[in-house]
């Protein structure tokens, strides 16, 4: 899987997945914790409003895992940041998008 955290509009991290613990001349970093994902169906040009509707669900998830989740020791609910990490995958490259009429785009959020 490749991801990208989109940290501005002038800068990405490429994140690629990797079974293995090192990779010579990379950094490597693990990624944790709990995310909501969603899917989303169009142009690349809605990235931004898309993201800003991930960011209105992820309240209102974050109060039904603090019901349902109290015990989680790895990601307590009360040490849970109201900072929201965003990674994008995309499942279909431009050419195959264009040559099957869909472009979808898998937005991951931090809760």
């Amino acid at each position: 899987m490749i991801m990208s955290d989109c940290a501005s509009p002038w800068y990405t991290n490429v994140l690629v997945s990797v079974a293995t613990q090192e990779v010579k001349g990379a950094a490597v970093e693990k990624i944790s914790g709990d995310f909501l994902a969603k899917v989303f169906e169009g142009d690349y040009s809605n990235i931004g409003k898309w993201v800003k509707e991930v960011e209105k669900l992820v309240p209102s998830v974050r109060d039904s895992m603090e019901l349902d989740d109290t015990s989680n020791d790895k990601n307590p609910v009360s040490k849970r940041s109201d900072k929201i990490t965003h990674y994008l995958h995309y499942p279909t490259c431009p050419k195959c998008a264009k040559k099957y009429g869909k472009s979808y785009v898998v937005i991951l959020a931090s809760l």
